[in-house]
């Protein structure tokens, strides 16, 4: 499997993806990346980018006072 290698997100496609149980926006579009992480795992899944503008906040029990982005 050859390496890729990640720049600009490529695209202003935005879709919506769950972490755990938060559920945000994100951009996506990162389509050789998502085609070598699909092989390596052997299911289909995508990257995706969280600009500073999505704010994701971190569950306090665990982080206080900070945010995931």
């Amino acid at each position: 499997m050859s390496p890729f290698r990640l720049g600009p997100v490529p695209s202003d496609e935005w879709m919506e993806v769950q972490v755990h149980r938060d559920r945000f926006s994100a951009q996506a579009g990162f389509g050789e990346a998502d085609r070598w992480f699909s092989e390596f795992l052997g299911d289909a899944c995508r990257l995706v980018f969280l600009p500073d503008e999505v704010r994701r906040p971190v569950d306090p029990e665990w982080a206080p006072g900070h945010r995931v982005s």
